[in-house]
């Protein structure tokens, strides 16, 4: 009955009666699969509930069949129930629920039937190295003893990849990681009509080895000795030169005894047993395997860009067409010179001591001067194609590849030097080095963010692979440094620079 409410001698308010408002009950039909046709399938809404109260009734109905289909639930009114599919096709079981309030809810779920039932498995998750193949195996059946037919597509990469997959249809698939990331593969089995799938995930990661701290943490450059299988490390100040193990990051020091201690540059020699330091007005000769220091010559240049050659005389090159090429015979301290053929931004020295070339950019122009000479002596000039610096040339001897891919013969026959070989189809070269075992030549360049780096024939110039350096924490972010190869070409260093962090990352070529 309602309440009344008097307020002193006038007013008398009548107030309704509270009314508890019903929450509705949950419904719970359970999760559909696939099955054979003739296998019996249970439904289970024993999970179903209501919140503020109790269910009074369940309810199953069949409300989706093939065309034809005889099928029957077991039990209409309990919280379980089941029947067997007798058709292939889609079943639809619906369960309502009502609560002690009348309250109504329903749900439903369903059901694949297939003559055939197919099971694929793509594998478990892997982690591979940067540019490894990366190679899955999966397994397929069908129930009828049939052998379902595959196929595998690459559903995701990282952002800069362009890997693609090879033997597709098959069993075990591969690809090479041209990019640090994950790679998602999915395996597509089918038989009889019917099809099933799976999924599988490749991480492809690189580890560097630091050696940037503390004693090396503001060096000039680092160069590599194949001879050694050592980084040659150059700190500017105060001056001083280590032998890295690019395995550990770990080698001893020798600190120059030089006027000014700011050492600008390092040169080996072919050997790569001697190192030659350029500093203000003095350079330093390094023995590598002692690492000691031999001897300190007055040179007076800035010694900014030095060349070693193998007669063991050391060649400051000029910054400017105002300087001469100072040469440095370590032998006998004495200094000749000569003025250049042009500005020079770009050098190499020949592998075997025959010549040093010098790359006028400006003027698309290379001369090749003979060193065996006293001075040094300019045999020749050319202006081959439009080229750019710096100037690289190949551990055998046989080219010279310019800063934007044009590669040139070098030979000691005037009617070859110099002239085009190729071009390596790449552009903006910061650095390139060259196995003679693997016949590759390999290059980073900058022509898109990000650098890329790319694999070459050194017989047809033919581009056989490239990849990216996309992982910001790793490579893209470090790479202010150079690549090489180690002597036995199944190993290469990418050495690079980041916030005064110096990293080496020892990779395998692609396969």
């Amino acid at each position: 009955m309602p309440l009344l409410l008097s307020l002193g001698c006038r007013d008398t308010y009548v107030l309704p009666m509270p009314v508890e408002i019903n929450a509705r009950p949950l419904a719970l039909a359970g999760t559909g699969s696939t099955v054979l046709v003739g296998t019996r399938i249970d439904v289970n809404g024993s999970g179903s509930f209501d919140p503020d109260g109790e269910l009074v009734s369940h309810a199953w109905k069949l409300v989706g069949a093939p065309v034809g289909s005889a099928a029957v639930l077991s039990s209409a009114t309990t919280s379980s129930s089941s029947f067997s599919p007798d058709l292939p096709g889609t079943y639809i079981v619906e369960l309502v629920v009502i609560d002690d309030a009348g309250a109504i809810a329903f749900d439903q779920v369903t059901f694949e039937a297939t003559a055939v039932l197919v099971t694929a498995n793509a594998g478990a998750d892997t982690t591979i190295g940067w540019l490894a193949r990366g190679q899955v195996t999966g397994t397929v059946a069908g129930s009828d003893g049939s052998t379902p037919t595959v196929t595998w597509t690459m559903t995701a990469r990282p952002f800069y990849s362009t890997a693609t997959l090879v033997n597709a249809a098959t069993l075990t698939p591969s690809f090479i990681a041209d990019a640090q990331g994950t790679y998602t593969l999915k395996l597509t089995a089918t038989s009889g009509g019917v099809t099933t799938t799976d999924l599988v995930n490749v991480t492809a990661s690189t580890v560097g080895q630091s050696f940037g701290a503390p004693d090396f943490d503001d060096p000039v450059t680092v160069v590599y000795s194949a001879a050694l299988d050592r980084l040659i490390v150059v700190r500017r100040n105060p001056a001083s030169v280590s032998v890295i193990d690019p395995a550990t990051g770990l080698g001893p020091s020798v600190v120059l005894p030089i006027q000014f201690p700011e050492a600008r540059s390092i040169a080996l020699q072919p050997s790569g047993l001697r190192a030659a330091i350029g500093a203000p007005f003095e350079v330093a000769i390094v023995n590598l395997q002692t690492v000691s220091v031999e001897q300190v010559f007055d040179v007076v240049s800035n010694n900014n860009r030095i060349v070693f050659g193998p007669d063991n005389r050391v060649h400051s090159m000029p910054e400017d067409t105002s300087e001469n090429i100072l040469t440095l015979n370590v032998g006998t301290g004495a200094v000749t010179e000569i003025a250049p053929f042009s500005n020079t931004p770009g050098w190499a020295m020949h592998p075997a001591g025959a010549a040093m070339y010098l790359l006028d950019s400006f003027a698309s122009r290379i001369a090749r001067y003979d060193i065996a000479s006293t001075p040094i002596a300019l045999q020749r000039q050319a202006s081959p194609a439009t080229i750019y610096a710096p100037l690289y040339g190949t551990s055998d001897g046989a080219s010279l590849i310019t800063g934007n891919g044009i590669v040139l013969h070098s030979s000691t026959s005037a009617g070859t030097d110099m002239t085009v070989r190729g071009s390596l189809m790449t552009t903006n070269i910061e650095s390139l080095t060259h196995s003679s075992v693997t016949h590759e030549i390999a290059t980073v360049s900058s022509t898109a963010e990000p650098r890329l780096l790319s694999w070459f024939s050194d017989a047809t110039f033919a581009r056989r692979f490239t990849a990216a350096f996309v992982e910001p924490t790793t490579l893209n972010g470090y790479y202010s440094g150079f690549i090489a190869y180690r002597a036995d070409g199944a190993r290469m260093y990418i050495v690079g620079h980041r916030e005064g962090a110096w990293t080496v990352f020892t990779v395998s070529p692609p396969p």
